[in-house]
């Protein structure tokens, strides 16, 4: 499998996180992060996109003993779609999370963490699943397209940036697809519309957006083959990532630094009405 999992371990002990967990989740695949608290986690969900969790419900440095409770709860606030594998010393905590069902994949004990096999077995179903799995990046719309059209949802969106860059609806489409599809979920500016905008160039446009997936903002340029792809005006800390031509239609994918978190929406399902 090519894709990388980016995985959340949300663990309060140092014990479990430096001899249990990092040395067996040293694998290719897998793009780890670890939270030893709730809040820290949180901040981690808010920036970045994962495709499974551990979560240790109980965290004893957070106001309650079950701060792994209120990590889940959040991440289903955030309709985040991310399958989370439960760690508790305790068998009564199925009761205690039946609110939050629909994303929990399975339950472990604490003790059963000694155990490599028991420890990844539920991590590997996961990745043997993960292109099968049912999720929408784009929260209620259907593609990127509809996504991108958001808030106005402007019948022939399309077609009017295509002749606005000088390519066909099919070249654009394509376009977005390919340099967005490794970097999904994005989110919209806040209080931003439309997610494109035009740029100093006939035909050319650009959008800021936060990727989940890669936890950093990214800014995507669109001109035609003969025109200047537009550039973000700060020039520190730029990094092209993907660049492209399409037929007629030149993209690409700047790297940022120095745009808060802040900047964007919660969510993709968010209304900026």
């Amino acid at each position: 499998m090519s894709k990388t999992i980016n995985l959340l371990v949300v663990e309060d002990e140092e014990f479990h996180r430096d001899r249990i967990y990092k040395p067996n989740l040293e694998d290719s695949r897998l793009s780890v992060d670890y939270a030893a608290s709730e809040e820290e986690a949180k901040e981690m969900i808010r920036c970045k996109h994962y495709d499974a969790a551990y979560v240790d419900i109980m965290l004893r440095e957070d106001r309650s003993d079950r701060g792994g409770v209120e990590v889940i709860k959040f991440l289903s606030e955030m309709r985040e779609s991310t399958s989370i594998i439960v760690v508790s010393g305790t068998d009564d905590i199925k009761v205690a999370l039946d609110t939050y069902k629909s994303g929990i994949f399975d339950f472990l004990q604490k003790g059963s963490l000694h155990n490599p096999e028991q420890l990844l077995a539920p991590l590997e179903r996961i990745i043997k699943n993960i292109d099968h799995n049912v999720s929408n990046p784009y929260g209620r719309f259907s593609n990127i397209s509809a996504y991108l059209a958001n808030p106005d949802l402007m019948p022939y969106w399309e077609d009017r940036w295509a002749r606005r860059l000088g390519t066909s609806t099919k070249m654009l489409a394509t376009a977005l697809n390919n340099s967005m599809s490794n970097r999904i979920p994005i989110l919209r500016q806040t209080g931003k519309k439309p997610s494109l905008y035009e740029g100093t160039g006939d035909r050319s446009a650009y959008g800021y957006f936060w990727s989940k997936k890669i936890g950093e903002p990214i800014m995507l340029a669109l001109s035609f083959v003969d025109n200047e792809l537009p550039a973000p005006e700060d020039k520190q800390g730029i990094e092209i990532i993907y660049k492209r031509t399409f037929g007629n239609l030149k993209v690409a994918v700047h790297s940022l630094t120095g745009m808060p978190r802040s900047a964007f929406a919660d969510t993709v399902w968010d209304n900026q009405d």
